[in-house]
C-alpha cells in the first residue's frame, strides 16, 4: 500500500475516534445481549434512561439567574471571584510557576512547566496584551495556566455549573481570558499548519450546507476520499493545501479532530488543561465562515467541553437535556448519524448569545446546543467584524474513557459476575450515576473526617501515586463508600445489607475488597495510563523531520489508548468489549500497513 494512502488512512481514523470511542453501553437492554453479557441501556420505555433534570436542578432556565447578554447572576459572579483572588494570590507569590497550591495529578511541577515553555514558544509571536490586572511580567502561557487553575479550583464552579448548567465568561467581564483571543488563528495557526502538509478535516454535509436536513449532525472529508481510499480530487496530490481549506469553508464549518496531536500550541494547552483538572483532555478546531445558517444542528456529546472562543464571532443556544422517547438514543449522542433533535422539541435555550474572542463558555456534558453565524454583526453590545469564526472544544474526556462512577458500578458487577441492567425509574438516579470518578479536581466532593473543613485527602493520595504507592486506604474507603451507596440508591431491593440472606431472595453486596480491586485498577492503572498516554500524545514536535511525523505519532497514540481500553474491558471480564478493541486497533493497523 502507498505511503500516502496510509497516511490518509490514519487520519480518516483520527477524525472518527472521538466519536466513536467510549460508546459501550454499560446498563442493559432485553434482546441485545452480547456474547458475555455485555449489552446496551435498558430503560424505562424498553430504551436509555430518560435523561430529564428538573428546573430546580437547572437553576429554573431562564428565570433571572442564567446569564444573558448584559447581565451577570450570582452564581457567575462567585466564580469569577474565585477565579481572580486565585490568579492574584499566585501572582502576588510568584513571578513564576506557583507550587503552593498542590497539583490535583500525580505529574512533576517539571511537566507543568514544559507545558508553559511549549505553549509559549508555540505561541511567542502572536500579539498578547496584558491589562492592568495582571504582573507585568506575565505571558500568555502562564495566565493560561493560571485562569485553568483558577476555574477548576472554584468551589462554586464545582458545586452550582459542573453536570448542572453552562457557564459563560465573557472577556469584558474576567479580562484574564485575554490569553484566548487570538491563541490560534485562521491565518497564522491553521493555515501554517496544514497548508502543504498531511493534516485533513471534515466539513458538514452538503445537505447541511444547502438546507435539506437542519436537524441531524452530518460530516464528511473535507476532501473526497472514494472507495478505494485515494483522493479524488488529486491522485498526485495527497498534501492538503490552503486552497482545499478555502473552498471547504464556502458555506459551512471544518473542522479537525483531535488537534492536540497535530499543532503544538494546542499539545501544549491539552496538557494545561488536563494538569488543572485532572481529567483527559482532546481538542478540536472549528472554523465557520459568516452566514451560516447552521453551523452545527443541535446535537449532544459525551464529553464536558471548555469552549475557547480564539477568533470571531459565533452564536451558541445551549438548553437542558430533552426526555427522552421510548426506544431512544443514547442521550449523550443525540443528533448525530441520523438521529434528529429539533430546536422546536428542545424548549426554550438556557443559553442564546453571541461569543466573541477571549470569551469561555463551559458546556456541560449531554446538554444539547446548536450553532451559526447568521446574525453575528453585534456582540454583547458592541458591532463586531465579519471574519470566520474560529474556536477549540477542549472536551475534558470521562465518559470517553469510562471513568464514571456508572462505568465503576459496571467494572463490578461484571468482574463478580452479577447482572448489571437496570431500569432507571429516576431520573435523577441517572446524572447521578453518571457523575465523574472523585478524582482530579472533583476529589473535593469526598468528605473526609480527618481532613479540616475544606480540604480533602486526595493530596495524599496523589503523592501515594507518585511514589508508586498506590491509592490511600483512607481514599480507597471513601470512594468504596460512594460505590455502596450509589449501589444501594438505585437498587435498594435487590441487594442483602447484613449478609444473613434468611431466606429471601436478595444477592449480598460485594465484598469491599471487591470494590477497592476495582477502584485501584480505575485509577491507579487506567486513568494513570489515560493520563501518561494523553501527555504523549501532546507532545508535538514544533519542528519534525518530516511532515509525516506527527500524523504517525498521533496514530501510534490512538492505537495505544486503545490498547488501554482493551486492557480495561480484560480487567473487567468483557470479552465482548475486549474483542471490539482488539479488532479495531488490528483493522487500523492493516489498513495503515506500510506507514510505520
Amino acid at each position: 500500500m502507498p505511503k500516502a494512502v496510509s497516511l490518509l488512512s490514519a487520519l480518516l481514523y483520527l477524525a472518527v475516534l472521538s466519536d466513536s470511542t467510549g460508546a459501550w453501553r454499560i446498563w442493559g437492554q432485553k434482546g441485545s445481549h452480547m456474547s458475555d453479557g455485555s449489552s446496551f441501556f435498558c430503560c424505562r420505555g424498553g430504551g436509555e434512561a430518560v435523561l430529564t433534570k428538573s428546573s430546580q436542578q437547572l437553576g429554573g432556565g431562564h428565570d433571572g439567574d442564567d446569564h444573558h447578554d448584559g447581565e451577570i447572576s450570582d452564581r457567575e459572579m462567585r466564580v469569577l471571584q474565585d477565579i481572580d483572588r486565585f490568579m492574584t494570590k499566585t501572582a502576588q507569590t510568584s513571578a513564576s510557576v506557583v507550587q503552593e497550591n498542590p497539583l490535583v495529578v500525580p505529574i512533576r511541577w517539571e511537566d507543568v512547566e514544559e507545558a508553559i515553555n511549549d505553549l509559549t514558544s508555540s505561541t511567542g509571536s502572536h500579539q498578547f496584551v496584558v491589562n492592568e490586572k495582571e504582573p507585568q511580567n506575565s505571558d500568555r502561557a502562564t495566565t493560561a495556566w493560571s485562569f485553568l487553575r483558577g476555574l477548576a479550583q472554584s468551589d462554586t464552579f464545582l458545586t452550582e455549573f459542573w453536570h448542572q448548567r453552562p457557564l459563560l465568561i465573557r472577556a469584558a467581564e474576567m479580562p484574564s481570558t485575554s490569553w484566548v483571543d487570538g491563541i490560534f488563528t485562521l491565518e497564522h495557526d491553521l493555515k501554517e499548519g496544514v497548508d502543504n502538509s498531511y493534516i485533513a478535516g471534515h466539513k458538514t454535509a452538503d445537505v447541511l450546507r444547502n438546507g435539506t436536513k437542519t436537524d441531524t449532525w452530518l460530516l464528511e472529508p473535507m476532501r473526497p476520499v472514494s472507495s478505494q481510499g485515494r483522493s479524488t480530487a488529486s491522485v498526485a496530490s495527497t498534501t492538503t493545501s490552503w486552497s482545499d481549506v478555502q473552498d471547504a469553508l464556502q458555506g459551512g464549518t471544518i473542522y479537525f479532530n483531535t488537534a492536540g496531536s497535530l499543532w503544538p500550541s494546542l499539545g501544549a494547552l491539552c496538557r494545561l488543561v488536563m494538569y488543572a483538572f485532572g481529567l483527559p483532555t482532546n481538542c478540536n478546531v472549528y472554523v465557520t465562515p459568516p452566514g451560516c445558517t447552521v453551523s452545527v444542528p443541535p446535537h449532544t456529546d459525551r464529553q464536558d467541553v471548555l469552549v475557547l472562543q480564539t477568533e470571531g464571532y459565533k452564536r451558541w443556544r445551549i438548553f437542558s437535556p430533552p426526555e427522552r422517547q421510548p426506544g431512544g438514543r443514547d442521550p449523550l449522542d443525540r443528533g448525530k448519524q441520523g438521529d434528529v433533535l429539533t430546536i422546536e422539541n428542545l424548549g426554550q435555550p438556557l443559553v442564546d448569545t453571541i461569543v466573541g474572542p477571549g470569551d469561555v463558555l463551559y458546556v456541560p456534558v449531554g446538554f444539547p446546543h446548536t450553532t451559526d453565524t447568521l446574525n453575528t454583526n453585534e456582540c454583547n453590545g458592541h458591532a463586531t467584524n465579519q471574519k470566520a469564526s474560529v474556536h477549540l472544544t477542549m472536551g475534558l474526556d470521562t465518559h470517553v474513557w469510562m471513568i464514571t462512577m456508572a462505568h465503576l458500578r459496571w467494572a463490578l458487577l461484571q468482574r463478580c459476575g452479577l447482572d448489571f441492567k437496570i431500569i432507571f425509574e429516576n431520573d435523577d438516579d441517572y446524572w447521578k450515576a453518571i457523575e465523574t470518578l472523585p478524582i482530579g479536581f472533583l476529589a473535593r466532593r469526598l468528605q473526609s473526617p480527618s481532613v479540616p473543613p475544606g480540604g480533602n485527602c486526595w493530596q495524599s493520595t496523589v503523592e501515594s501515586l507518585l511514589q508508586g504507592n498506590g491509592l490511600t486506604d483512607e481514599y480507597l474507603d471513601l470512594v468504596a463508600n460512594e460505590l455502596e451507596g450509589l449501589l444501594i440508591e438505585l437498587e435498594p431491593n435487590r441487594w442483602e445489607m447484613d449478609n444473613s440472606n434468611h431466606g429471601n431472595q436478595k444477592t449480598p453486596l460485594p465484598s469491599r475488597q471487591e470494590m477497592k480491586d476495582c477502584i485501584s485498577y480505575m485509577i491507579d492503572t487506567h486513568w494513570k495510563s489515560l493520563l501518561d498516554s494523553q501527555a504523549d500524545l501532546s507532545k508535538v514536535d514544533p519542528n519534525p523531520s518530516s511532515k509525516e511525523e506527527a500524523i504517525i505519532k498521533a496514530f501510534q497514540g490512538t492505537q495505544n489508548q486503545d490498547l488501554i481500553m482493551e486492557r480495561f474491558a480484560i480487567f473487567c471480564k468483557s470479552e465482548a468489549m475486549a474483542k471490539m478493541y482488539a479488532e479495531r486497533r488490528m483493522l487500523a493497523k492493516s489498513k495503515t500497513h506500510g506507514l510505520y
